[in-house]
This record gives structure tokens, C-alpha cells and sequence, in this order.
């Protein structure tokens, strides 16, 4: 049986409401009672009042059709008794559909469209505000021309927009476009599959790609950029602090204005910089810049493949060079320099100690020592090692002792020096057959270098003969002088009274023998041999 129902104002609920036709009709109380959000209640209550029981029968304004509620011109409410479609041309189609406004569409399965325009047209959609639209089951799109395109996918915020299955869109003109995608914050935008924009204007790319902070960019897969205008622009590339950019491949780049440019690059700290591969940069304005720099410390930099430079406003500009201390440098190849304010400018060099500095290093190869030439091994050094500098030399103390050979190239120590010093100290001792008078022992001992008197007794080297005089070694510590049994180059040998030279043989007040006779000297020659007389000239 057909049933007849008006719409009153009621004055309980604050708005129209749907009453049998022979109901009392009071009309509106004059005067401002309401709020647009009490209306849009009273509407959804509105929606309550045509359950079932009510078993309504045709539209409540004669504009509308279908066999919900239907008020509005061309307003149409389906063949589903319970569905509402109140507005100019709002259409509710679906079952249990609810079209609140001019031209709203709800066509799906307990689908909600709420504003001039607005379209929910999939079961369990809905769509707040005017020209929004949920188009696939369980979307929610609210905002002004808010668009939900996918399954589950959630758009708020005025020219947002979810289109992927679980997008969330949070925000003026936020948009989620990639399966579970979440963009949130005006002009944010997630297009990667379980990427996260956090922050107006905020951009994730890429899948599993992560942006927080106003215009921060996540633009590589699984990349990571935290802080307002951050930037990750490659894959697993990490950008934390406000400015910061990582634009490797597995890249990070931590602390405001913090760059780590190539792949594998790390740069920590206000300022950092990383810009060749490898390279690592630690500390406020720390720059490493060239494949496999190290430079930790404030204001530390390295401009060589390779090097490291550790300490604040520390430099290496050699390749793999090294310094470590603060404003510690090295402008060479293989150096090394440890020690605030050490330097090093020969290559393969090594400083070490504050303010050390190195020079050429310079070979010897041999030295004449005790008027004979000694060869040393080590001749030609690579370079050298530095412990000060001219005027501010330094000891090496707790040094081994180190092996003694004559190849060794070990550093000797105090005690080995001592231990040859003592015995150099010993000097030489001198030994004689017998002591002179007065003298306390027939030997002495003399240092190095000091000078030891042999006296002849004859001081004109011309009266000097050669060859006449032997010296025999016994081998261990005695050395035997002689003469020669045959003298050779004497002028002359005088024994007493007796006198031998190349003359013949004189006796003082006696005999004489020469070439050209024998001059008995008057005395008497007896024991003559028989064999002739001797004639005297007497």
C-alpha cells in the first residue's frame, strides 16, 4: 500500500525532516539556529528516517525519482529504498547510497558523495566536497576535486589525489600515485610503491624511497632525504639535515648543506663535502675530494686519490699521503705526517711531531774512517724520516737496540754506542823487554789518538840506512824486532876504538887495514905462522 510523507522543519533536530502527510506541520522558527555542520548532520539524519520500516513508496519532491529519497530537480535515488540523492541532478544509484549536493554521484555499494560535483562510484567509496571523486572500492576522497582512483586509496585536501591501491594523499594538491604510496602535506607528491612524502612540497620517487621536510626529494629506489630541501637523488642514497643532498648510489650525506656527491660517498656535518667516489667527509666544512679520500676534522681537506687527513684544518694534496693533526699537511706523494702543524714536501717522506718538517733525504755510501774507506749498507734511501725541524730537534728515546753487522741497517741505541766507547777507551797498550830506570813497568797504555814517541837516537835521515832491521810476528801478541845478519848500505861501523868503513878497518893508536896494505901502526906483530921472514923497514 502506497504511503504519502512530506518534509517539516523540526525544531528538536534543528532541520527538515521526512513525516507522514497528516502530521502536525509548525514550520521553521524564525532566526539563525543552525551551523552548516548541524545541516549536513540533519541531512545524514535525514537519510536515517527512511530506513526500512519507512518502506518509502516514491520521491519526497516531485523534482526527484527513483525509489530512495530524492530531493532536488533531476535528483534520483535508484531502485534501493535506502539510498538518498538530495541536490539538483544528485544521483544515487548505488545500494545504500548517500548524494549530498548539486550533480553528486554515489553509484557504488554504500557509496557516500558529499558536494556540488562530487562522485563515489565504487562499493564503499566516499567523496567529500565539491567535485571530489572516489572511483574504486573503499576509496575516500575529501577536499575540493580531491581524487581517490584506487582500492583503498585515501585523498584529502583540495586537488589531492590517491591512484593507486592503499595511496594516502594528505594535502593541497598532495599526490600518491604508486601502489601504498603516502604523500603528505601540500604539494607533496609519493610516486614510488611503499614510498613516503612527508612535507609541503616533499617528493618520493622512487620505490621505497622515504621524504621528510618541505621540498625534500627522494628520487632513488630505497633512497632517504630528511630535512627541508633535502635531497636523495639516487638509489639508497641517505640525505639528513636541512639543504643536504646524497646524489650516489649509496650515498649519505648528514648535517645542513652536507654533500656526498658520487657513488659510495660520505659526507657528516654542517657543510661536508664528498665529492668523488669512495670519498668520506666528517666534521663542519670537512672536504674529501678525490676517489678514496678520507678527511675527518673540521675544515680538513683532501684533494688526492686516497689520502687521509685527520685533525681540524688538516691538508693532503699528495696521493696517498697522510697527515694527521691538526693543520698537519702533506703536499706529496706517500708522505706521511703526524703531528699538529707537521709537514711534509718530499715524497714517501714521514714527519712525526708537532711542527716536524722533512727535507731530501741524503745517501752515504761510504766514509773513510782511521785513513781506510768503509762501504755501508742502506747507500741509497728512498727518502726519510723527520722527529723536528732545524732549531727544534727532538731525542729518540726506548729505542732497541738494533743488530750490528756490515749489512745491518738497524738504529743502534745509547747502550750500544756506550758499549763501543769503552771499549775504544781502552786504548793501546805498549809493551818493552825491559823498563827504563825510573820507570814503573816495562809497558803503557795509550787512548786513540794520542801520541806515542819511538826514539832512535839518530835524528838526520839522511845517516839512516834500509833493509838492515826485520820484524817477527809470533802470531798472537808479540812482535820480535832483529837484524839482519847480512847489513847492507852502511858507511861505516865504529865498535869501540875500531872503525869499519868502505876504506878498511882502523884501530885508534893501532894497526890499519886498507886496499893497499896493512899499516901495523909501529907496533909489534907476534904468533906469525911459520911460512917466510918478515922484513921491517928498519
Amino acid at each position: 500500500m502506497n504511503r504519502i510523507y512530506k518534509v517539516i522543519w523540526s525544531r528538536v533536530k534543528n532541520c527538515y525532516v521526512v513525516v507522514s502527510e497528516i502530521a502536525n506541520n509548525r514550520g521553521k522558527i524564525n532566526g539563525s539556529t543552525g551551523t552548516g555542520v548541524s545541516t549536513l548532520l540533519c541531512a545524514l539524519a535525514l537519510v536515517g528516517s527512511v530506513a526500512p520500516p519507512l518502506n518509502v513508496a516514491q520521491a519526497v519532491n516531485p523534482a526527484g525519482t527513483g525509489a530512495g529519497v530524492a530531493w532536488g530537480n533531476g535528483a534520483y535515488s535508484g531502485t534501493d529504498q535506502h539510498n538518498v540523492a538530495l541536490g539538483g541532478y544528485a544521483q544515487a544509484s548505488g545500494t545504500v547510497a548517500l548524494s549530498l549536493g548539486a550533480h553528486s554521484e554515489s553509484t557504488g555499494a554504500y557509496s557516500t558523495a558529499v558536494g556540488g560535483g562530487s562522485h563515489a562510484t565504487a562499493k564503499n567509496a566516499a567523496a567529500i566536497g565539491p567535485w571530489s571523486e572516489a572511483r574504486a572500492e573503499n576509496a575516500v576522497a575529501v577536499g575540493a576535486t580531491a581524487k581517490s582512483l584506487a582500492e583503498y586509496a585515501m585523498a584529502v585536501g583540495g586537488d589531492s589525489m590517491a591512484n593507486a591501491k592503499n595511496a594516502v594523499a594528505l594535502g593541497a594538491i598532495a599526490n600518491a600515485s604508486q601502489e601504498n604510496a603516502v604523500a603528505i602535506g601540500s604539494k607533496a607528491e609519493s610516486s614510488g610503491e611503499y614510498a613516503a612524502a612527508i612535507g609541503g612540497g616533499a617528493k618520493a620517487k622512487n620505490k621505497h624511497a622515504i621524504a621528510v621536510g618541505s621540498l625534500s626529494e627522494a628520487t632513488g629506489e630505497g633512497s632517504f632525504a630528511v630535512g627541508n630541501n633535502s635531497k636523495a637523488w639516487n638509489n639508497y642514497a641517505y640525505a639528513i639535515g636541512g639543504s643536504s643532498k646524497a646524489t650516489g648510489q649509496w650515498s649519505i650525506a648528514m648535517g645542513t648543506n652536507a654533500t656526498a656527491q658520487e657513488d659510495s660517498t660520505v659526507a657528516i656535518g654542517t657543510w661536508a663535502e664528498a665529492t668523488k667516489g669512495q670519498a668520506t667527509a666528517i666534521g663542519n666544512q670537512a672536504r674529501a675530494r678525490a676517489i678514496g679520500a678520507t678527511s675527518l676534522g673540521r675544515l680538513s681537506l683532501v684533494s688526492a686519490v686516497d689520502g687521509t687527513a685527520i685533525g681540524s684544518s688538516t691538508s693532503v694534496t699528495g696521493l696517498n699521503g697522510t697527515a694527521i693533526g691538526n693543520k698537519a699537511n702533506v703536499s706529496v706523494k706517500n708522505g706521511v705526517a703526524i703531528g699538529n702543524e707537521a709537514n711534509v714536501a718530499n715524497e714517501n717522506a714521514v714527519a712525526i711531531g708537532a711542527g716536524s718538517e722533512t727535507a731530501a733525504a741524503v745517501g752515504t755510501a761510504s766514509e773513510m774512517i782511521n785513513g781506510e774507506v768503509h762501504n755501508f749498507a742502506g747507500a741509497n734511501p728512498g727518502s726519510t724520516v723527520s722527529v723536528g725541524k732545524a732549531g727544534a730537534e727532538r731525542t729518540i728515546t726506548n729505542v732497541a737496540a738494533g743488530r750490528l753487522s756490515a749489512t745491518s741497517t738497524d738504529a743502534v741505541n745509547g747502550s750500544q754506542l756506550y758499549a763501543v766507547n769503552t771499549e775504544v777507551n781502552k786504548g793501546v797498550v805498549y809493551a818493552g823487554d825491559v823498563k827504563a830506570a825510573g820507570a814503573n813497568d816495562n809497558k803503557f797504555t795509550q787512548r786513540l789518538g794520542a801520541q806515542t814517541n819511538v826514539v832512535g837516537g839518530v835524528a838526520d835521515v839522511s845517516k839512516l840506512s834500509d833493509n838492515n832491521i826485520g820484524v817477527v810476528s809470533n802470531g798472537s801478541n808479540t812482535l820480535n824486532v832483529k837484524l839482519a845478519k847480512e847489513l847492507q848500505g852502511l858507511t861505516s861501523v865504529t865498535t869501540g876504538n875500531t872503525v869499519m868503513n868502505t876504506d878498511g878497518v882502523t884501530i885508534t893508536g893501532g894497526p890499519k887495514i886498507v886496499k893497499d896494505g896493512i899499516d901495523a901502526g909501529n907496533k909489534q906483530i907476534t904468533n906469525v905462522a911459520s911460512g917466510g921472514d918478515v922484513i921491517t923497514n928498519g
